[in-house]
């Protein structure tokens, strides 16, 4: 694998800073823009002739972008499907392994510091997890090894119906509950919001899902309107421009959208006034936000439901409210939007300008700039760039980019990040980041090298640098697979004395498919289930956990006080 010269930064800012309000609207505003600008611009019923006007150019090649992304969600979703879905249907079984834990600090003179430091050397931290997405049953196990000894175990297991907890080092029996007496335990025990269900990862995804079918069904309307309401003068065409970002020029087609206030409140208003009757899209979202506050409250967050009739007055007001906004001409001078496209209609670059007027008269200048292209160096170039300037003096700047030469084989690349802000009543913040990537992936092995580099501006004791590398390498075998990682990161230059001057560990992970997920038996031998425990009972297992925890501490008493506790005991 070839190797990577650490050449990333990162700065980290020092400073927070009061959040300014902003109304609601302004929100709503710049929303709703994006809503009309890209979902809006899917064309799939434009016709297109010989003769192409800028409009019809314009129009081609937002058709040919929302096919690239149908294709980019069809292929992650067959993806997911043959390598995710699997491991939330079947019965897998995990296990994850941190060690060799060590932390060079800078006061090596203190013995039980660094008695401590060694013994952290010598701890394992294991998770072993069986879980089956399908039946819903869960066996979990968290174990604390020191000096290949096993110190401490807890165990957690559950299905749909039960769930039990097992520490044996302290005491030998399972305590369990039923879900279906949660209720009764609440009371008992005065709690609140105690979960009615264990919540799977498929849950959630059958409760947020939306099927393609679906989705395009509740967009492909609203693209129709789109690309009728756009009129053939607010779109120009310039045929020799070219694309700058940074060091980068490519020769691109510029298509100017330009949209005035009228333009804007003429397409809002159709908009919103098809979002007021559409019972497509209403089903659609209320559905979902039924299914999500029914997993709220099951997961013990008890919340208000809504009812269909609630939730349809609250959009209706939010449709007004926003009608209303865009009536009150919050949005100054209108908006802009200038896509780079090649010779084959492919958006390169998109950028959208506008700008915004508070309540209180303070003007926002908002630029959004999105693209994805190759260069002259090959190297695939992804952009996100925002930037708000308003008139008070507050000027804030967040820009990713990412320059990658990937291939079925692997990819290599940079990751940069860059977060500003200016403004009179804070201190200026700075942030930048950078990491260097080099991936090797094949049928049977994938691995990886991360570098990275953390500087910490300033002049007090905070100011220094963090650089770490991390390093992957996993074997697949069938249906498993296992991975190493080793994780190096350094701290240099910090004037605090209480610094640590790095850290290392080794994590290695293992997952594998079972034939299902045993849970134990819960028996009156075995167990005793928290709710039904009568009060005798209770006092002779408070008494024997007390005992069982006396025996934990004068079985590892030694390895208490070298952390500076057991001293009493």
């Amino acid at each position: 694998m070839t190797s990577i010269q650490d050449n990333s930064v990162y700065t980290v800012p020092t400073h927070s800073f009061p959040r300014k309000k902003r109304p609601m609207r302004l929100i709503f505003s710049i929303v709703l823009i994006i809503v009309i600008l890209v979902l809006g611009s899917v064309v799939a019923y434009a016709k297109f002739d010989v003769f192409k006007s800028p409009k019809t150019i314009y129009l081609q090649s937002e058709l040919n972008s929302l096919s690239s992304a149908g294709s980019s969600f069809g292929f992650l979703k067959d993806k997911f499907n043959s390598e995710v879905n699997p491991l939330l249907k079947g019965p897998q079984h995990y296990t994850v392994d941190i060690s060799k834990l060590s932390v060079d600090y800078t006061d090596q003179q203190d013995e039980q510091i660094q008695g401590i430091l060694d013994l952290i050397n010598k701890i394992n931290l294991s998770f072993d997890i069986q879980q089956d997405g399908k039946s819903g049953n869960s066996l979990n196990k968290l174990i604390l090894n020191v000096d290949k000894k096993s110190v401490l175990t807890f165990e957690m297991a559950y299905n749909k119906e039960q769930l039990s907890i097992h520490i044996p080092e302290i005491y030998e029996k399972y305590g369990y509950v039923n879900l279906k007496d949660l209720d009764s335990l609440e009371n008992d025990l005065s709690l609140e919001n105690m979960p009615k269900k264990i919540l799977t990862t498929q849950d959630i995804i059958d409760a947020i899902s939306i099927k393609p079918e679906e989705l395009t069904d509740v967009l492909m309307p609203y693209a129709k309107l789109y690309a009728s309401s756009i009129k053939p003068e607010q779109v120009t065409l310039n045929k020799d421009s070219q694309l700058v970002e940074g060091s980068t020029s490519i020769p691109a087609r510029e298509i100017t959208v330009t949209l005035t206030q009228n333009d804007l409140t003429r397409i809002s208003n159709s908009f919103l006034s098809k979002m007021l009757a559409d019972t497509t899209l209403q089903d659609l979202i209320y559905t979902r936000i039924k299914n999500v506050i029914q997993l709220i409250n099951d997961s013990g967050y008890a919340i208000d439901e809504i009812s269909k009739s609630e939730f349809l007055e609250n959009w209706k007001q939010k449709i007004v409210d926003m009608q209303d906004s865009i009536e009150d001409n919050s949005l100054v001078d209108g908006a802009t939007m200038v896509l780079y496209i090649d010779g084959n209609h492919r958006i390169l670059e998109r950028k959208f300008a506008f700008k915004v007027k508070d309540e209180d008269d303070i003007t926002s200048s908002v630029n959004l700039n999105i693209g994805s292209w190759t260069d002259e160096s090959s190297l695939t170039n992804s952009l996100f760039f925002l930037r708000v300037k308003d008139s008070d003096g507050e000027d804030g700047e967040f820009k990713l980019v990412n320059k990658a030469n990937s291939n079925d084989k692997g990819s290599k690349g940079n990751l940069s990040l860059n977060f500003k802000v200016t403004d009179s009543d804070i201190d200026d913040v700075d942030f930048n980041a950078e990491v260097d990537y080099d991936l090797l992936k094949s049928k049977t092995e994938d691995s990886g090298t991360y570098s990275f580099k953390i500087d910490v501006p300033g002049d007090g004791e905070d100011a220094g640098s963090i650089k770490g590398t991390i390093t992957t390498a996993t074997t697949k075998t069938g249906d498993s697979s296992e991975s190493n990682y080793d994780v190096n990161i350094n701290l240099k230059d910090f004037e605090d004395n209480s610094s640590v001057n790095s850290v290392k560990f080794k994590l290695h992970s293992k997952q594998e498919p079972i034939q299902e997920v045993k849970l134990p038996v819960m028996t009156a031998d075995n167990s005793f289930d928290f709710v039904k425990i009568s009060d005798e009972n209770q006092g002779d297992l408070l008494e024997e956990l007390l005992n069982g925890m006396q025996a934990f501490i004068e079985e590892n008493t030694e390895l208490l006080q070298s952390f500076g506790y057991g001293d009493s005991y």
